[in-house]
């Protein structure tokens, strides 16, 4: 399959439900099921260094789980770039307080350089002066969103 499909909530859900570790109570699996049911069963297209900074993602702010609730949007929006950014944002804004700290920012480009490999290396320090339009001394998802996708757009 390429990378331009967009998967459905129900193709998902059916690749977790095969998957060994699937929890129906929390529909969630295990990182350990990860490259068998990205690859696999959904056959999504990705190299082993992809794949692998997935799979660490999901161990580490997500603690070894893969939601369906999370993992899904992020299949139905494979196309789409920006959409695909947003929901990444959203998920790994991990205490949920709508503002990307130093560590979010960290597994945020971490996962965009997986993608695009020139996407520009920024430290923190000056994402946060970049990226606050309405200085108010926080980034916003919306204002890390805006200025990951205008980054990106100048490096593609």
């Amino acid at each position: 399959m390429d990378k331009t499909h967009k998967y459905t909530w129900a193709e998902v859900e059916e690749a977790f439900k095969k998957m060994e570790t699937y929890n129906p109570t929390d529909q969630s699996i295990k990182v350990a099921d990860f490259e068998k049911m990205l690859v696999g069963t959904l056959r999504y297209i990705s190299t082993p260094e992809q794949v692998a900074t997935y799979a660490n993602m999901w161990a580490g702010p997500f603690e070894g789980k893969i939601r369906l609730d999370i993992f899904a949007p992020i299949m139905g929006a494979v196309a789409d770039d920006v959409e695909l950014l947003r929901i990444f944002v959203h998920a790994l804004d991990r205490n949920k307080d709508g503002f990307v700290d130093n560590e979010e920012f960290a597994t945020i480009v971490e996962v965009l350089l997986i993608h695009n490999k020139d996407f520009p290396r920024v430290d923190y320090k000056t994402f946060a002066v970049e990226a606050d339009t309405n200085k108010d001394g926080k980034i916003s998802i919306d204002e890390a969103i805006a200025w990951f996708a205008k980054k990106g757009r100048k490096q593609a």
